[in-house]
């Protein structure tokens, strides 16, 4: 019986700030497509997809050896036409090779790729053109209308046998990070100076920061968090960034070190209640537990009995 749609809640809030800030939220984000059976692989990087310039070439020709083609053309490129700039921008970026590692890959923007694919000489240039621009149509509809987000983030979820309930927790949960971050972009704490208050917040409400708590439920570094966190995780991580938020702005905040501050106490206002939890539960709400599991393991995981996971609390 196909599952119930689910509407979105009306107290859902901020996704009209999402489609800017999914690029930070999403930073390596990676995607397949195909074209005729060959695996065209991109990464969301620095707000854009770049795309492995190895996979098109190797669409483009059907060359048995693209990696070679894509050497051999890249030498061309520099030494006898003079395009620097778009071989130059290419960065090496880490995508799942054929045998699930991550290995590093020349990928390009898609201005850049479109320089590159002029200078391979194939009948099968124009539907990667097609296929390239409609990537980039995505992303503008998407800016354009945020609901799409909301409801591919859904359908998504379900896909992945997430029931509504937590979906609906979930993207509480984006809506809380996203506008939190767009009062951090305000006052100085954008970008990569996020990523310590994030830790520190993570800290003070769950006991655990990020990249501890991803070893503890077992995941790689590539994998999402929290679409790993169960009902109880996503609420208080929901309610510190909600208390930050407020804080935040109640306090008008200018630089760094004042938002972090201001962050951190309303971090404290959600680890105060998770404290308090833990006690009634007889255990940490941070927990081994993730979706990678089955349903009767990871409910075995996040139980009082099983979970030897201990809250350690920074000392002030």
């Amino acid at each position: 019986m196909p599952a119930k749609k689910m509407t979105p809640p009306d107290r859902i809030r901020g996704f009209t700030s999402l489609a800017e800030h999914e690029a930070s939220a999403t930073e390596g984000s990676i995607k397949f497509g195909d074209i005729d059976g060959y695996r065209l692989r991109r990464i969301w990087h620095q707000g854009e997809w770049w795309h492995s310039v190895v996979d098109v070439v190797g669409a483009l020709t059907e060359s048995k050896d693209p990696g070679g083609y894509w050497r051999n053309t890249k030498k061309r490129l520099l030494e006898k036409e003079g395009a620097d700039e778009a071989v130059t921008n290419c960065y090496g970026l880490k995508l799942p090779a054929d045998d699930g590692k991550l290995r590093e890959t020349d990928c390009a923007p898609t201005e850049n790729l479109f320089r590159i694919i002029e200078s391979v000489p194939s009948k099968r240039a124009e539907p990667i053109k097609r296929y390239l621009a409609m990537a980039g149509a995505e992303r503008l509809l998407d800016t354009a209308q945020p609901s799409r987000l909301v409801d591919r983030a859904i359908d998504n979820y379900r896909k992945k046998d997430r029931d509504d309930e937590w979906i609906d927790g979930r993207l509480q949960n984006i809506s809380a990070r996203n506008e939190l971050t767009d009062e951090w972009a305000k006052r100085g704490a954008e970008g990569v100076k996020a990523a310590p208050i994030t830790a520190a917040m993570s800290q003070e409400m769950l006991g655990v920061t990020p990249s501890g708590h991803r070893e503890m439920k077992g995941l790689s570094k590539s994998a999402e968090l929290r679409d790993h966190m169960d009902n109880l995780e996503l609420a208080v991580t929901t309610l510190g960034e909600r208390a930050a938020k407020a804080i935040v702005v109640a306090r008008d905040t200018k630089d760094f070190q004042s938002t972090k501050d201001a962050s951190l106490t309303g971090a404290k206002v959600a680890g105060d209640a998770a404290r308090k939890i833990e006690e009634e539960l007889g255990r940490p709400i941070a927990n081994h537990s993730n979706f990678l599991l089955k349903p009767e393991e990871a409910k075995a995981l996040a139980a009082p009995a099983v979970s030897k996971t201990k809250r350690v609390r920074k000392k002030k």
